[in-house]
């Protein structure tokens, strides 16, 4: 869920930035969405099947790491290229890799290295993101605009409300439901951060809305870290 909330969050960020020097009908939008979306999928799908492929050729944990490498990084740039969503082509990729190709083409000592070297570069890039917020925020705008950040803190989580308990109620007709308390720890437990951050500190735009959009970033982000994570 995590994942293909980012990928999509990530389409939806393109459309919205092209839209701020572009005129942009929802049609238009809905369907840029779609080829974006549709295509990042397709395209990781075909790159996580290739490589699964010749992961069961070979057997050798550092070229194994490597193409996996290749399938995050080349997917990506492979992706954009072709005009299409690079981070779900990304997140396909790893789907497939993991669930079809990391069982039935690597060895347990491969499985073990893959394992150990993503978890390390997650850990640090999700660092590096972290510290680039306290370099980088804003704190004269986060404080004379606190009114306007918690507006926003607001919606994202009036918005989380809607997508958990407006859903998960349609799984109780099938017999599929999930208890409240449960749903309760889903809501809260959606934190935002590191894409939120790392798409923001993509912007090179300046001016007066783009300080603000700053601002509403970072004090989601923090609050999301600080209050809904530790609690």
């Amino acid at each position: 869920e995590s994942l293909f909330n980012d990928g999509t969050g990530v389409v939806l960020f393109t459309i919205a930035l092209g839209a701020t020097t572009t005129v942009v009908s929802p049609w238009l939008g809905a369907l840029q969405f779609l080829e974006l979306a549709i295509g990042g999928i397709a395209l990781g799908a075909a790159i996580g099947f290739a490589l699964s492929w010749v992961h069961l050729k070979v057997d050798d944990p550092e070229v194994e790491i490597t193409l996996t490498a290749i399938a995050a990084y080349g997917g990506y740039l492979l992706g954009e290229s072709l005009h299409v969503s690079g981070l779900l082509t990304v997140v396909a990729a790893g789907l497939v890799l993991g669930n079809y190709g990391r069982p039935r083409g690597m060895s347990e000592r491969t499985r073990s290295a893959v394992t150990v070297f993503w978890d390390y570069v997650a850990f640090v890039l999700n660092s590096v993101v972290f510290l680039l917020i306290g370099a980088d925020a804003p704190w004269s705008t986060l404080v004379s605009q606190v009114w306007v950040v918690l507006g926003a803190i607001f919606a994202v989580l009036a918005a989380r409300a809607v997508s958990v308990y407006g859903l998960l109620v349609l799984l109780r007709p099938f017999g599929r439901g999930i208890n409240l308390r449960w749903q309760h720890l889903i809501f809260w437990s959606g934190l935002r951060g590191a894409i939120a951050v790392a798409l923001l500190l993509s912007l090179t735009q300046t001016g007066s809305e783009f300080d603000t959009v700053r601002a509403l970033v970072y004090g989601v982000v923090l609050v999301s870290i600080v209050i809904q994570g530790l609690t």
